[in-house]
């Protein structure tokens, strides 16, 4: 599962998120790879019309 938190001058605090199911199997990918992030940050883009300053922790 990966998340962003949203805020707008004047408008609530928004959590958008991404949960990604995993078959069960071995050897296959269970985390979140390059495209799921960017399907993250360009889906919360678009969902408060508003550009995005991302800070990356880890």
């Amino acid at each position: 599962m990966a998340g962003l938190i949203t805020t707008r001058p004047g408008s609530r605090t928004r959590l958008c998120h991404r949960l990604r199911t995993h078959p069960a199997g071995k050897g296959r990918l269970r985390s979140m790879g390059e495209r799921d992030f960017i399907a993250l940050i360009d889906g919360t883009h678009q969902f408060v019309k508003a550009p995005i300053v991302l800070v990356w922790t880890s």
